[in-house]
């Protein structure tokens, strides 16, 4: 496969960059690529064909390890496609380095391209991470019913049936917040919400991790990983890739094409939306084909000028950086601040910039771009919404409101970042895209506000 490279400055196409092969190191965040094609570059192997070290060509030097002659898979004996490949048998596996242990904390994408040799066999771990003996990460082509395909991040796993053959296949498992996918050849196999954070401490291709049960026996190609979801297109590319270069005819894999947080307070949380896919965040996700991490809170405000608990100053970090970040975050905060009065000399207007100011730096510096960060106006409320709830949300008016939104919208220009305009949009709906409480939307409300989100939002 090959894929065109644009001289941007002319809008030209150099000759000598016309038709530039494509390679897993094109997509960004590839953490590990094993190539067993490739075995006078990678593969370090003794007098008896066993290998010791498979080489990572990422660029990040996670090279797989084996130590153990009795565990040691054999290269230069069997081809795919007249590729070579590395032959496993039930007890070889070679070992991943701790820096790929935090994989399992936040989103990601494999590929590996294998066969078994033995359908017969009850389980076979293709790939394996866990954490004091517990599973916490794997692709297993035959578990212990000896019938199913089953994938793992987290703590739960998820088998469903599959017919097996000795043919080599595509395997891919995908994590995008709480989806996990698993396909074969492209064709969507497990598909499940069942995807959560959790750490492992010893990480193997061809076994468990923390011992040489469940072992694979057959041919192992290749084996890339990134370090995030790729979207659908991505995916489409290293599985064609793949494809091409292994002789194994695939589909385009079904993928979400990205995966989005919503960072807020009880109105991103789905106050006022029923059923939960009347929340805007989830009706934003699903124009955007996205999965969801609901950083929502109820009763939170933004500024952390009294630490009041959950405050998105204080908990950004945690929610949307890291193992938690995404490929967008929109952001719907204010309307608690703007309502909270019991203490104005520190719950206040110019607090609330400051510390929107803070937590925009940060989420730059996290390596966001401002085109991900999609800022809207606190959300519009009634006359009568002004006086309801706990007293010390109670005071305020639609003239401090609008000053929050103007200061939202400076905010929004100053740093370069999409503004939605859900106020706006939402008071000229009127009251009735308030739900009865007079605070938090009805379905018709969430609808504005994810599409002042979709289809409003500009650049200041």
């Amino acid at each position: 496969m090959v894929q065109p490279i644009l001289d941007t400055d002319s809008g030209r196409k150099p000759l000598d960059l016309l038709l530039q092969p494509f390679l897993p190191t094109d997509i960004p965040d590839c953490v590990l690529w094993l190539d067993g094609a490739d075995e006078a570059g990678t593969i370090t192997k003794d007098g008896s064909n066993r290998v010791s070290n498979w080489a990572d060509k990422s660029g990040h030097a996670h090279h797989g390890t084996q130590g153990t002659d009795a565990n040691k898979p054999i290269s230069g004996i069997r081809t795919i496609n007249s590729l070579n490949v590395l032959d496993f048998q039930s007890n070889d596996k070679i070992s991943l380095p701790s820096a790929l242990y935090t994989l399992p904390l936040g989103n990601n994408t494999v590929f590996i391209v294998a066969g078994t040799d033995n359908t017969a066999a009850t389980t076979q771990t293709l790939l394996s991470g866990t954490n004091s003996g517990s599973t916490r990460y794997r692709i297993m082509y035959l578990n212990s019913s000896g019938n199913q395909y089953e994938i793992v991040n987290g703590t739960v796993s998820n088998p469903a049936s599959y017919t097996y053959d000795t043919a080599p296949h595509i395997h891919t498992m995908l994590r995008s917040n709480a989806a996990i996918i698993g396909t074969i050849d492209g064709a969507t196999i497990v598909n499940a919400t069942t995807a959560n954070a959790n750490a492992i401490n010893a990480f193997a291709i061809g076994t468990q991790a923390n011992n040489t049960s469940a072992g694979w026996d057959g041919p192992v190609g290749e084996v890339v990983i990134y370090n995030r979801a790729l979207s659908q297109a991505e995916g489409g590319l290293v599985m064609a890739y793949l494809s091409a270069k292994w002789g194994i005819a695939a589909s385009a894999v079904s993928w979400p094409d990205m995966a989005i947080a919503g960072f807020g307070d009880s109105i991103t949380a789905g106050s006022g939306a029923s059923p939960s896919s009347n929340r805007w965040l989830s009706q934003l996700a699903t124009g955007l084909n996205a999965t969801t991490s609901n950083q929502g809170i109820s009763g939170t405000v933004l500024q952390n000028s009294l630490s009041l608990t959950n405050n998105g100053r204080d908990r950004y970090v945690a929610a949307l950086t890291g193992a938690s970040r995404q490929d967008r975050i929109y952001i719907l905060y204010g309307l608690n601040d703007l309502r909270y009065t019991a203490s104005p000399g520190s719950m206040n207007l110019a607090n609330f910039v400051n510390d929107y100011t803070e937590v925009l730096t940060g989420l730059l510096s996290a390596g966001y771009s401002a085109d991900a960060i999609y800022i809207g106006s606190p959300p519009y409320i009634t006359a009568a919404g002004y006086s309801v709830g706990d007293p010390d949300f109670t005071g305020s008016n639609t003239t401090i409101h609008e000053q929050y939104v103007a200061a939202v919208q400076d905010i929004a220009e100053s740093f370069g970042v999409w503004y939605a305009p859900v106020y706006e949009n939402m008071k000229a709906y009127g009251d009735g895209c308030v739900s009865g409480d007079n605070i938090h939307p009805n379905n018709t409300g969430h609808g504005i506000i994810a599409t002042a989100f979709s289809t409003y939002a500009v650049k200041l």
